[in-house]
């Protein structure tokens, strides 16, 4: 998809704009704008998790903030396989819904990443 012929071109100039970039000609405009839009996403997340001593909460926002596939999140924590990834991420949110604490803390990640 040429970008001259995207009916989306007045937005891709403004997102160019804002992040500063210019896609490959050859690189559907959609694709690399979500492409630039998770590195900006991991970087935050990153930044937030910087004092976070819970492995689990750092699991689950690189998972559920930034959006991180959980094969390659495997090999980083140490399990075999992304299903190990997904149990810590589905036991922490479980773990949300009776520890108060917990709860506000997953959920001021989530405000700070919505702006």
């Amino acid at each position: 998809m040429r970008l001259d012929n995207d009916p989306g071109l007045g937005m891709l100039k403004s997102e160019v704009a804002i992040l500063g970039a210019v896609p490959r000609p050859d690189v559907d405009a959609s694709r690399w704008l979500r492409r630039q839009g998770m590195t900006q996403a991991r970087a935050l997340v990153a930044e937030l998790l910087a004092g976070e001593d819970d492995r689990r909460v750092r699991i689950w926002a690189r998972v559920s903030l930034g959006g991180e596939r959980l094969s390659d999140l495997a090999g980083e924590f140490g399990y075999s396989d992304g299903t190990g990834v997904l149990r810590v991420v589905q036991r922490l949110e479980a773990r949300a819904k009776d520890d108060q604490d917990l709860a506000e803390q997953l959920s001021r990640l989530r405000r700070a990443m919505n702006g």
